[in-house]
């Protein structure tokens, strides 16, 4: 009898996962600029914003497609550690309404936001109030 096979990796759909559009936001720092601008240059589509942010450090804004937003994140980072293997990548990929963080390959968490509505960031937590306020 003929073996099972997994479909091949140039086969589209082969996968089965839909692709998917993710806006991104990210940071990228680095000690060679040079090499890690050029990479992204080149795997970043036309109309995507790259920022110089100070010394090795690189702003990212734009849409890439792809599987899911960890596997984007992991082809980003990996093309930038081609160029340059101390490169550190910090990112969050939003596709309908659920925002995904990432620190490098390390998935940092899941924020899911409802159509109209937006998310606010309270920074005076319980942990920064004082003792005079109360728990």
């Amino acid at each position: 009898m003929g073996e099972k096979r997994p479909p091949k990796s140039d086969d589209p759909g082969a996968s089965g996962v839909a692709e998917g559009t993710f806006q991104v936001s990210a940071r990228v720092s680095t000690e060679s600029p040079a090499p890690v601008r050029e990479a992204l240059r080149a795997f970043l589509p036309p109309g995507a914003r790259i920022r110089e942010e100070g010394r090795g450090e690189f702003g990212v804004e734009g849409q890439l497609t792809g599987p899911s937003a960890r596997d984007v994140n992991r082809a980003l980072l990996n093309t930038l550690r081609r160029a340059e293997r101390r490169t550190r990548l910090r990112s969050q990929w939003t596709h309908d309404g659920v925002t995904e963080r990432f620190f490098d390959y390390v998935p940092k968490g899941i924020t899911s936001v409802r159509p109209g509505t937006t998310l606010s960031v309270d920074k005076t937590g319980p942990e920064k109030r004082s003792r005079r306020q109360g728990r």
